[in-house]
């Protein structure tokens, strides 16, 4: 019997400048996801097991 692997988590969204520009020297910036939820589900379907993933957005964000 084949399990599926269903974690849950938050996704990270990193934002990197291009090159060694630091984050005031530049007009753009390169998104990734990640997080180590992710990062293993990433790693387990990489290896055929089958996953999922449970995460929940919100509907308004507060900026700070």
């Amino acid at each position: 019997m084949v399990m599926k692997v269903i974690p849950s988590g938050e996704i990270m969204l990193r934002l990197a400048t291009p090159g060694y520009f630091r984050y005031s020297q530049t007009y753009g910036y390169k998104a990734t996801l990640g997080g180590g939820e992710t990062n293993i589900v990433v790693l387990l379907a990489n290896y055929g097991i089958p996953v999922d993933f449970v995460t929940r957005f919100l509907k308004k964000i507060a900026l700070l």
